[in-house]
């Protein structure tokens, strides 16, 4: 994503020829998109009687066709692709979010998850959902759980506790297992403790584990990245990926002063970098200068960005 005179544009790069690309989509929320090789996810807004609603809509790069994503009429959000399904969750007035599926190859529509509360942030492989439900219509309770849904069968399971998951950047699926922030085996927490811990559900077996962070950091990351059985996260100045298919940790180098974006696959770490203006961080460092007037800070620092290519290696 790049920001231009106002305007959000998608930048696509080829890491293998250096290829740029911009696909000149008219982006209404940064966050609220999701690209694998083949397609590109994305909401936008549009006009629905008197009040505007947001739409998903998926671009095939391919073929060059886009096409909307027609639920029962309510804003979507959180759109995520795998393969050629596609999911997302669809609001439907005092119910709550339900969760939809489209097959893009069949081009099926599937109402998987829709029962009375919020389903929301669904993520897929095959045929396996994860997603969050809330506990309490309170949109401050910051409690989630974290369940499973087949779309072949319709089993529905809950498999744990999932705090704060709002934004997805807590769980995630890949190659048959299911990677969550949660608690202990066993525990039944309070927004007072006890401390999160690491879980990984196999699908195939349907047993938990909860990895060993103790080798790397005492803390546990707020969020991470998943691609494949690789999972990214940061802990301590520690910046690194557990291997899920070798059960090891290995280091990632990364940059002194990163800007809060970072993309994984299972081949490279991006990380994108301040080139120019000034970053909250350069006052922060030991030796740093002091930190200037507030006035300073409500001024707009111009700012250019490069990406930190990191190329994974064990």
């Amino acid at each position: 994503i790049a920001e231009e005179d106002g305007y959000t544009k998608l930048i696509a790069i080829n890491l293998r020829s250096g290829e740029i690309a911009g696909l000149d989509k008219p982006l209404t929320a940064s966050r609220q998109w999701f690209t694998t090789e083949r397609y590109f996810a994305y909401t936008r807004r549009h006009p629905s009687g008197n009040r505007t609603v947001a739409k998903v809509h998926v671009y095939d790069v391919q073929s060059g066709r886009e096409f909307t994503l027609e639920g029962d009429g309510g804003s979507q959000c959180c759109p995520y692709v795998a393969g050629d399904m596609v999911v997302w969750s669809e609001i439907h007035g005092d119910q709550g979010w339900d969760v939809y599926a489209y097959n893009m190859a069949s081009r099926q529509m599937i109402a998987a998850v829709a029962r009375s509360g919020g389903q929301l942030m669904p993520k897929i492989e095959n045929e396996w959902l994860v997603y969050i439900q809330r506990r309490s219509n309170d949109i401050h309770d910051e409690m989630r759980d974290l369940y499973l849904h087949n779309l072949v069968t319709g089993e529905d399971m809950r498999i744990g506790p999932s705090p704060y998951a709002s934004d997805g950047s807590t769980y995630g699926i890949a190659n048959g297992q299911v990677f969550w922030i949660g608690w202990n085996i066993g525990q039944e927490p309070t927004k007072e403790g006890p401390l999160p811990t690491w879980h990984v559900y196999d699908l195939e077996t349907r047993t938990e584990s909860v990895l060993d962070l103790s080798p790397v950091c005492t803390s546990v990351p707020v969020s991470f990245k998943m691609a494949g059985d690789l999972i990214l996260f940061s802990c301590e100045g520690f910046y690194g990926c557990y291997d899920l298919a070798r059960g090891s940790f290995f280091s990632v180098p990364h940059p002194e002063h990163w800007s809060g974006y970072t993309y994984l696959s299972e081949t490279y770490v991006v990380f994108r970098v301040a080139e120019e203006g000034e970053s909250f961080w350069d006052y922060m460092t030991p030796g740093a200068s002091p930190m200037p007037p507030e006035e300073h800070w409500l001024t707009p620092q111009p700012a250019r960005f490069r990406l930190f290519v990191v190329p994974i290696t064990r």
